[in-house]
């Protein structure tokens, strides 16, 4: 999986990786900004959110290519 996102699944090792360690729920941004919520009402650490999914693991970085023939990514 490329970016943080929706998923669940048990039976398959899922390695994420994303710019960034939160996941934003972008529809609430607009309730942010006119601060009806906080920011951790809007964003969630990733990191965070799967732990103790042994088959997630969480990785920092940037996906320039993917191959899927290979399942092989290109991150920065």
């Amino acid at each position: 999986m490329v970016g943080g996102g929706f998923a669940k699944s048990d039976d398959v090792r899922v390695t994420l990786i994303d710019r960034n360690n939160y996941n934003q729920f972008q529809p609430f941004l607009y309730q942010l900004a006119t601060a009806l919520l906080c920011t951790d009402d809007v964003a969630t650490s990733l990191r965070e959110s799967f732990l103790g999914q042994a088959n997630v693991e969480v990785k920092m970085g940037e996906v320039t290519a993917a191959d899927p023939k290979t399942t092989v990514v290109i991150n920065s």
